[in-house]
């Protein structure tokens, strides 16, 4: 896929900041955001890793952790790519997950 990268060896760094309201909302979900960067790239085999070959992007997002479970936390992620993709754009990515990120 155009927004995918494969290899052998993975490097990925995350920086994130995490702002929780310290309490929950209706005894259901605690909101909460954060703001990101991420770095990272995959080596092919045979090809070494270098610097100028690494992707990344800067983004923010909400969080919901879910009330009465240990880890579970929606996200809800947007981003905006620093690098080119496959096809040659930039742009903001969406992101939604069930679970953190890293």
């Amino acid at each position: 896929p155009a927004r995918a990268y494969a290899g052998d060896k993975l490097l990925l760094l995350n920086l994130e900041d995490l702002f929780f309201l310290g309490r929950e909302l209706l005894q259901l979900f605690a909101p909460g955001a954060a703001v990101f960067v991420d770095v990272g790239g995959a080596q092919r085999p045979g090809v070494p890793l270098r610097a100028r070959d690494l992707k990344a992007d800067i983004g923010a997002g909400l969080r919901f952790g879910i009330a009465r479970t240990d880890s579970t936390v929606l996200r809800l992620d947007l981003a905006y790519r620093l690098n080119t993709d496959a096809t040659g754009r930039r742009g903001i990515v969406l992101s939604i997950g069930s679970s953190q990120a890293f």
